[in-house]
């Protein structure tokens, strides 16, 4: 899904010619009236209709959507992670190798790990790390374990 907008964009009155909006109001001959903008604008504002609207929903929609599988959990922060060696076993007995464990690591952190490829795979027992290179600190991160919910049966 395409990213969603995030450059809208307020209408500014241009106030050396205006303080307030200005309208021109039209008769329409059958008791009813227009109106049409005189307002002088420094900056033209963004249109923000339906369609942004329906946009922002399925995004959120979807989002919900990919979350009502997951349930209970828990965290693991500031976990430090040593991979001087290239490789590094986060031990916890809650992690199974079907938990989803997302790793979320701190800024400071985040070039060194891009640079360095590491990945994060569970296993009964805990989370190993495994890196392309070694570094030469320790690394912090949190850690989400989530788990999936099992279905109920009919009847139960």
């Amino acid at each position: 899904m395409a990213n969603l907008p995030t450059n809208y964009r307020d209408d500014v009155l241009d106030t050396s010619v205006n303080e307030k909006r200005r309208f021109t109001m039209i008769d329409n001959g059958d008791g009813t009236y227009s109106f049409d903008d005189e307002t002088v604008y420094s900056v033209v504002g963004s249109d923000y209709g339906a369609s942004d609207i329906n946009a922002t929903n399925r995004r959120v929609n979807s989002l919900n959507d990919k979350m009502n599988f997951l349930t209970g959990g828990f965290v693991i922060r500031d976990a430090s992670i040593n991979l001087a060696n290239k490789s590094f076993n986060l031990l916890n007995a809650d992690i199974t190798e079907d938990s989803l464990a997302m790793v979320y690591f701190h800024d400071e952190y985040k070039d060194d790990i891009s640079d360095a490829g590491v990945i994060a795979n569970t296993y009964n027992g805990g989370i190993a790390f495994t890196s392309d290179v070694a570094l030469a600190t320790a690394i912090i991160c949190d850690i989400y374990v989530v788990a999936e919910v099992e279905e109920e049966s009919e009847g139960e």
